[in-house]
C-alpha cells in the first residue's frame, strides 16, 4: 500500500496558497509522484441564530 502525505495549506491571501500549489504539482510532475488536488476547503460558515430549545419542542426563552 502506498504511503500518503496530505498537506495543508493556510493563507490570508489566496495568490500565496495557488503559487506554493504550482510549486509542490510541478515537483510531483518532475518525481513522477502521483498528486491528487488542490482541494478547497471552505472559507465561511453560515450561522443561524437560534432561540428554541434543542429538543425542538416548547417555546422560545
Amino acid at each position: 500500500m502506498p504511503s500518503v502525505t496530505v498537506i495543508k495549506l493556510t493563507s490570508e491571501k489566496h495568490e500565496d496558497v495557488d503559487t506554493v500549489c504550482s510549486h509542490i504539482k510541478s515537483i510531483c510532475d518532475n518525481a513522477g509522484v502521483s498528486m491528487r488536488g488542490p482541494i478547497p476547503l471552505p472559507t465561511r460558515r453560515l450561522v443561524v441564530p437560534c432561540r428554541k430549545s434543542p429538543d425542538g419542542e416548547g417555546c422560545e426563552t
